[in-house]
């Protein structure tokens, strides 16, 4: 194992295995590159064999440390299907049953059929996040999004084709989940996933109170951790600007000012987004995403 490794100025902390020198070289120049830092693990049959960090995690200077943990986004996806996959090992959901039979609202306006293989699969027609949001803030309201997904139209006939669903997927496999389970998802990832693994840290929803271990996004201003006052809400439009998809946007706040501001401040942190706001350090994100792979058996 290699520890403190350097070249071109910056310096890999942690260890990995001499095979994964590719890894280290690919996270080293990263860094050198584009700034910032960041942090990559590898779980080889079992055995974590990298788990390597470098760079800074806050526009200050801040290093980047053992247990600095980052905004993920759709790295998550994994772990919300890997919660659908343990209801269903429990007996308690069919993949080919309709998302009706858990969640009852969900069953109208062509979604009667929906499975929830379909739902994984992205082939919902449920992929368009825009005529959810009457304002931007809106995605922080867990019942409010997943009200309006259960009245929306699918795109297209389920099951005809794939519409990548980068964020709705979260809202959906959420609410299912939660449907099934009883349980909030935020609360089932810490309960089945996270605290039997031991994790070190992983949250999809309620990081707001791990500000202090959150890295900073490279190209936005460093995270509000302290007095953060209240998002802006009802957004303005100039009065000159014509009807059409570019003042849509502008009157729900769907703008890159908006959303940075949104993305640094606590309030989104404590949402529970899980396609996109999952954070969590590296080693916890490897181990989540390879402990319930289900391995062929030795011959």
């Amino acid at each position: 194992m290699n520890e403190a490794l350097s070249k071109n100025d910056v310096i890999i902390h942690g260890e990995y295995d001499a095979r994964f020198e590719p890894v280290a070289n690919v996270l080293r120049q990263q860094v050198s590159t584009f700034g910032g830092g960041g942090a990559a693990s590898v779980y080889l049959r079992g055995k974590c064999v990298v788990d390597i960090w470098a760079g800074d995690a806050r526009h200050d200077g801040t290093p980047w440390k053992r247990d600095t943990m980052s905004i993920c986004f759709s790295g998550t996806k994994g772990v919300a299907a890997t919660a659908v996959h343990m209801l269903a090992s429990d007996g308690l959901l069919d993949y080919d049953a309709p998302v009706a039979r858990y969640w009852p609202e969900f069953g109208c306006k062509g979604k009667e059929q929906i499975t929830v293989r379909q739902v994984l699969a992205h082939q919902a027609g449920l992929h368009k996040t825009v005529p959810l949001v009457d304002q931007l803030t809106d995605i922080l309201d867990w019942d409010l999004i997943v009200g309006r997904l259960a009245e929306t139209e699918p795109d297209f006939h389920p099951g005809t084709a794939n519409g990548y669903h980068a964020v709705t997927f979260g809202w959906l496999v959420g609410e299912l989940v939660h449907r099934v389970s009883g349980q909030r998802f935020s609360e089932l990832i810490q309960k089945r996933i996270v605290e039997p693994l031991g994790l070190d840290g992983l949250r999809i929803g309620e990081a707001d109170g791990e500000m202090d271990r959150l890295a900073d996004l490279v190209g936005i201003p460093a995270l509000r951790r302290t007095h953060a006052d209240p998002l802006p809400t009802g957004y303005t439009t100039p009065t000159w600007l014509p009807r059409g998809p570019v003042r849509s946007l502008l009157r729900r706040g769907l703008t890159p000012k908006s959303m940075k501001e949104l993305f640094t401040h606590p309030s989104f942190w404590k949402a529970c987004l899980p396609a996109m706001n999952g954070v969590c350090t590296a080693r916890s994100l490897a181990s989540a995403r390879t402990s319930f792979v289900r391995r062929p058996k030795s011959k």
